[in-house]
């Protein structure tokens, strides 16, 4: 009840007041959600991030994100390209 009238007042501020500006956090995305990163699969013994149904992952497959990978100097697959994470928005 309280945070209603506070935020009612905080609103009915604003709009006599120019240069205020309430956010009241209901359309608000948490920053982990805004930004996801994708999940890559490497190897033991390999450098390159592969999709998880890339022929090279026979043997091994260790999934990881691909900030991660990046970090650890893996480069992506030639044959199946890594990931589509360059191409989400």
């Amino acid at each position: 009840m309280i945070r209603r009238l506070v935020l009612v007042i905080a609103i009915a501020c604003s709009l006599f007041v120019p240069g205020i500006r309430v956010d009241a956090g209901l359309h608000s995305v948490p920053a982990a959600a805004q930004k996801r990163d994708c999940i890559v699969h490497v190897t033991r013994t390999g450098h390159r991030y592969h999709y998880g149904w890339c022929r090279y992952l026979r043997y091994s497959d260790i999934p990881m994100s691909r900030s991660a990978a990046l970090r650890a100097g893996f480069t992506p697959c030639r044959v199946c390209g890594g990931s589509d994470c360059e191409r989400r928005p």
